[in-house]
């Protein structure tokens, strides 16, 4: 009897908790929607390195200056890379026009900030990908759903010439012990390797990724932000302050 009580009681806290869970879900989504909880992004303690950007093809085409006034917060913010990504490419027709605003706007706030747009091509080093603090430049990478499927194309089709000339046995044994790591180091090789989102952010009428890179967002913390609109200051500062009080454990 007493293991029958004993279980009751533990499906009722678990109960109990996921609803929690899910309550906590629901306000931290109309928290980020209507903007209504500030904080300081100053005050946040741990702050990705890269983020993501995803917005769908409506905001890409009518949004612009809302983006521009993302990426100026972000740079403030002391984030050193973006992943800008719409499913379209209509983004990156834009590049100019968007390095240009983000300049003049940061020049307007008196933030010394020095921006390179990217449309694929490693602007740094592949050895060292993220510039130090002390140098306050970011990198906005500017990304569709094609520069992945080419990307992992070429890796593959890398890999595949380094098999010429070996024997039949040699390449299948190399074919199943592939790993990830050889993938990386493939896409290193043609300058198709960029590092991992640590926070994306998305944008837009529904939660899609809408077809990001899936190998690059392996362990990204991911925050839905609902539809992008301007003076989104105060929902960027709770989506930094969301991601700096997780836990992240990539295994032993």
């Amino acid at each position: 009897m007493g293991a029958v009580w004993a279980a009751v009681v533990w499906h009722l806290l678990h109960a109990i908790a996921s609803c929690a869970a899910i309550l906590q879900r629901f306000l931290d989504g109309i928290a980020i929607a209507i903007g209504s909880v500030r904080f300081a992004w100053r005050s946040v303690t741990k702050k990705p390195r890269v983020v993501a950007i995803v917005v769908d093809g409506e905001s890409a085409r009518k949004c612009r200056d809302e983006i521009v006034e993302l990426l100026v917060f972000l740079a403030a913010a002391g984030i050193r890379q973006v992943a800008l990504y719409d499913m379209e490419g209509i983004l990156k027709r834009y590049g100019t026009y968007l390095e240009k605003r983000v300049v003049s706007s940061t020049w307007k706030r008196q933030l010394k900030h020095d921006f390179h747009f990217s449309n694929g091509v490693d602007p740094f080093p592949r050895s060292n990908p993220i510039r130090t603090k002390s140098e306050p430049r970011m990198v906005v990478e500017l990304l569709s759903m094609s520069d992945g499927k080419n990307a992992i194309a070429e890796a593959a089709r890398r890999i595949h010439d380094d098999l010429r000339g070996s024997s039949r046995q040699d390449q299948l044994e190399r074919i199943n012990s592939l790993t990830e790591t050889d993938v990386n180091e493939s896409l290193k090789q043609i300058g198709r390797w960029k590092p991992d989102p640590e926070l994306m952010l998305v944008f837009g009428k529904i939660n899609s990724v809408q077809g990001f890179p899936p190998w690059r967002i392996k362990l990204t913390e991911i925050i839905y932000m609902g539809e992008l609109r301007r003076n989104i200051d105060s929902s960027l500062s709770y989506a930094l302050q969301a991601y700096s009080g997780k836990t992240h454990r990539y295994g032993c």
